[in-house]
């Protein structure tokens, strides 16, 4: 599946999926709410490998709105998964520090380490430095899944 992330405003984007299972537009949504943490889940589950998430389950055929919800029964697998996006979110926005990072996530069943995490710290760096260059109007891709 190939994300396409539209700049429609400094402060609003629009996603286009396209993709085996899905062809779907979602549009409208706020860059300080969404995008930071859409990109965080989009590193945290290429770098897992975890097809359960919010991506992966999009690439299933899933739609947005069948996602939503805290006790929404199709989703346990991205429940469980927002216990990990939070936190290394948190770190990229300095919200907690690296070595905070094991106090939130060491009760969890998933194994990581300093290495893992500044991986995924560069690559949602990365991924919104492609965003700031884009004028409003402009895209750019991500691509879903890396791995096979």
């Amino acid at each position: 599946m190939k994300i396409y992330i539209k700049k429609v405003s400094h402060h609003r984007c629009e996603y286009k999926l396209k993709g085996e299972h899905q062809d779907a537009v979602i549009s409208g949504l706020d860059v300080k709410t969404y995008l930071i943490h859409d990109i965080t889940h989009f590193v945290v589950e290429q770098n897992l490998e975890y097809t359960d998430g919010f991506w992966g389950m999009l690439a299933q055929g899933y739609s947005f709105t069948q996602l939503a919800g805290k006790q929404n029964e199709l989703t346990p697998g991205l429940r469980a998964i927002e216990k990990i996006v939070g936190p290394v979110q948190s770190v990229y926005m300095g919200f907690i520090t690296i070595d905070q990072f094991d106090t939130y996530t060491s009760h969890l069943d998933v194994h990581t380490d300093i290495h893992w995490l500044k991986n995924c710290i560069e690559s949602v760096e990365n991924i919104y430095a492609e965003w700031e260059k884009l004028k409003p109007g402009e895209e750019f891709f991500l691509v879903w899944p890396l791995h096979k």
